[in-house]
């Protein structure tokens, strides 16, 4: 049952993402009608969000609420590292020459890019792994954005990187990747199939990781 609405609720948000993306923004009716998609949009993330980790599809619409705030948190968040993400190249460039000029060693810039790169998508992990999502699991069970507390373990964050491979990567892969197929019924066949695969993948490792949340983040029931 939770599978059947959070796949519809996905399909639905990717229904209205793929309209407002193309949506001329000519009028001011379109600009209206663009206003009302997106709250929709971020009203649904919200509720799919909290119907995740609550797994009760009648309580989800009360934390729908309090995800909206988390949403917003979240976003700071992610706003807020983008601009790190992008001091790599100058970082990478000055500080590749200092140490060549220091050392006399010829050092590449592209090494300490990718190592500020790394070192960036870490910290942004943690954050989003170790605080933000225990933070959205404790609101949907009480309501308030008032826990903090992060949930740091090899254990947990194996668990994340593990979903993030089959339940991200995997999907993207399996969705883009095109067989050497000649006729036009073998393409269509192929692309349901992948597309179809790819999107219940991702949908139920999605699910599965949240309620793998939920028991680390939550105390034990009794």
């Amino acid at each position: 049952m939770i599978f059947l609405i959070d796949a519809l609720g996905n399909l639905a948000l990717f229904g209205l993402a793929y309209y407002w993306l193309g949506l001329p923004a000519s009028s001011t009716g379109n600009l209206a009608l663009s206003a009302a998609i997106a709250v929709t949009m971020l009203v649904l993330v919200a509720y799919l969000v909290a119907l995740a980790f609550n797994r009760d599809p009648r309580a989800a619409v009360g934390r729908v609420p309090v995800m909206l705030i988390w949403l917003a948190i979240a976003s700071l968040v992610v706003a807020a590292i983008i601009p790190v993400w992008g001091w790599a190249g100058p970082i990478g460039n000055w500080l590749a020459s200092a140490l060549t000029f220091s050392t006399r060693i010829p050092i590449q810039p592209s090494w300490i890019t990718t190592a500020f790169e790394t070192a960036v998508a870490t910290i942004a992990g943690l954050i989003l792994i170790g605080s933000l999502l225990p933070a959205a699991v404790r609101a949907c069970t009480s309501g308030g954005l008032h826990d903090w507390r992060p949930v740091l373990s090899l254990r947990y964050t194996g668990a994340a990187i593990t979903y993030a491979i089959a339940g991200l990567w995997l999907p993207w892969t399996l969705f883009w990747w095109i067989p050497q197929v000649t006729s036009f019924e073998a393409q269509m066949a192929s692309f349901v199939l992948r597309a179809g695969l790819a999107f219940a993948i991702y949908v139920g490792a999605w699910l599965i990781f949240a309620g793998y949340c939920r028991t680390q983040t939550l105390p034990p029931e009794r």
